[in-house]
């Protein structure tokens, strides 16, 4: 018996042509409502975010000191206010319209702190010279007056960016091409003969000055060189099988700060294993410097990044052991930024997560804070404000005009 195969019957195209334009229409109507549907969710989350975003700045004003600073209530090294202050500024100077122009009477009076705060380097210090991070805080007041023009003569930027400049381990200051630190920056004692091995050239303070240069204007083109060296001995290069593109903290492999420890491969080599608050700051240095022929080492560090975040639940970096989910906000902070370096269907997904985490852990009082003290994210101060910065790089530009 042969098989054949069951006759189909064909409609012919004459007989749905009356169809047509129903078809049509049940498409555009299916399309619109998806469009609508979408665009309610986009609504939503924008409202969501904006309310964060206001009960947070409230609380923060409400802090501010008489003086004009922000003072810790949690950590004596951080009472003088210098860095928590530069930190504070950093955080207004980015949040949208119309709580950027109410915050001018707060963002001044820490201008003019921080101002009084200089010392006879340019450098952002407490009277007592208290450990209160001098060059991070030098950067993170200059990037705040860099985003505010306005707010600043363009001889205060200047000073400040000469400072930076004259903190940067280089030829200068006694540091030569074959030292690991060589083209970084520390918290402080930038000269080679005071060089203290618990504070090493970091990538995090790197970033920070390099953005703070950048954005002012005054990077020159041999401190740019000299950074791009720093930078690339704290990436895992992709020179080998194990080399993945991440970063870690500073080039000495071995070294505890690399907070996700090292290991040594089946050769013999010492390698430091990447993690991800260290790569997001290797990008973004990569980033501020935009070096063409860098773009492998930036594509390999943002491959190996999104893997890092593929956690459905977007949980803490699990490489950080002890220190684990100390560094969620600066993280957080920090990925928010570099996802304004992507095209935003590449990064929605991400973008989501952070502010599904942000939001569910906003305090009713509108601050955030961390319940892992390895990082003194459990200071509000600290944890609010890279929050706050976090929820307003959410922000696509055309959401803050």
């Amino acid at each position: 018996m042969t098989n054949r195969r069951a006759s189909v019957p064909r409609v012919q195209p004459a007989k749905l042509a009356p169809f047509v334009p129903i078809l049509i229409c049940l498409g555009l109507v299916f399309g619109s409502t998806t469009r609508s549907v979408a665009a309610q969710e986009a609504r939503k989350d924008t409202e969501a975010r904006s309310a964060a975003i206001e009960r947070g700045v409230i609380w923060l004003l409400g802090q501010q000191g008489t003086d004009g600073g922000w003072h810790s209530q949690t950590y004596r090294t951080l009472e003088g206010g210098t860095g928590l202050s530069g930190l504070v500024m950093t955080t207004l100077s980015e949040i949208p319209e119309p709580w950027r122009s109410r915050c001018r009477p707060a963002f001044e009076n820490s201008r003019d702190f921080l101002t009084r705060s200089l010392d006879q380097k340019g450098l952002v210090q407490t009277p007592d010279e208290a450990a209160d991070f001098p060059i991070y805080a030098t950067a993170l007041f200059l990037q705040s007056l860099a985003r505010r023009p306005e707010m600043a003569t363009p001889e205060l930027r200047q000073r400040l960016g000469q400072a930076l400049l004259a903190q940067q381990r280089s030829k200068p200051n006694g540091w030569t091409a074959k030292d690991q630190d060589f083209g970084g920056w520390s918290w402080d004692s930038n000269h080679r003969s005071e060089w203290d091995e618990n504070r090493p050239a970091n990538i995090a303070v790197t970033a920070c000055v390099l953005t703070a240069l950048q954005s002012s204007q005054n990077l020159t083109p041999v401190a740019r060189a000299d950074a791009l060296m720093f930078i690339e001995r704290c990436q895992n290069s992709m020179a080998g099988a194990e080399d993945d593109g991440g970063f870690f903290f500073t080039p000495n492999r071995k070294h505890p700060l690399n907070k996700a420890g090292w290991f040594r491969t089946e050769n013999g080599s010492v390698l430091a294993r990447s993690y991800r608050s260290a790569t997001c700051d290797g990008l973004r240095a990569q980033f501020v410097l935009s070096v063409e022929q860098d773009a492998p080492r930036r594509e390999a560090a943002w491959k190996w990044l999104n893997q890092a975040c593929s956690s459905s639940e977007f949980d803490s970096d699990p490489r950080l052991g002890t220190v684990r989910g100390g560094l969620d906000f600066y993280e957080t902070a920090a990925l928010a930024e570099l996802t304004q370096q992507k095209h935003p269907d590449d990064v929605s997904r991400m973008r989501l997560l952070i502010q599904r985490r942000l939001l569910q852990r906003q305090q009713s009082d509108g601050s955030w804070s961390n319940s892992q003290p390895g990082m003194r994210e459990d200071d509000p101060l600290i944890a609010t404000a890279y929050a706050i910065v976090a929820l307003a790089r959410l922000q696509w530009p055309e959401e803050t005009q």
